[in-house]
């Protein structure tokens, strides 16, 4: 069998469903505590950054070959990169992480940090902040829907 802090992580894993899906999951769903499970989501959440930030450097060189995605990505990169000083995109990415919406976690905000070309190791830290942020706000979101849901007398999973 496998252990409930697993799927926890393996579902923070997933694109668009991150943390902001796990913590939740794994609160409400599966009766979890809440620090243990805010831990196991958002550090392995973080595993996201360097498995795709490597993959996005291994295979920009074979398709920066295809004429369609080579044409479009240059067009936009030379529109994007002349934007800004590193600390305000920086910061941007650490705002747009840290907000629990869908489409703002790892996955998005790692293809942008790559394709701003960003410094990696700042990028990292940006991300990881972000990331802290929305597992605290996910988490006392689904500590208040618990409560919310027993006073009231409805159960969820």
């Amino acid at each position: 069998m496998i252990s409930d802090y697993l799927i926890v992580a393996l579902i923070s894993l997933l694109p668009w469903v991150e943390l902001r899906g796990a913590i939740p999951f794994g609160i409400l769903c599966l009766h979890l505590a809440p620090l243990p499970t805010m831990l196991v989501a958002t550090f392995s959440n973080l595993l996201v950054f360097p498995l795709l930030y490597g993959l996005l450097l291994l295979l920009y060189p074979h398709l920066g070959k295809w004429g369609p995605f080579r044409s479009s990505l240059s067009y936009a990169a030379s529109r994007v990169h002349k934007r800004g000083p590193s600390f305000w995109r920086g910061l941007s990415l650490f705002l747009f992480v840290a907000v629990p919406l869908p489409f703002t976690g790892a996955w998005t905000a790692t293809f942008l940090a790559w394709f701003l070309k960003m410094d990696r190791f700042a990028s990292f830290v940006s991300i990881s902040l972000g990331l802290l942020v929305a597992a605290l706000l996910v988490t006392l979101l689904s500590l208040s829907s618990v409560w919310l849901l027993s006073y009231i007398g409805v159960g969820i999973c």
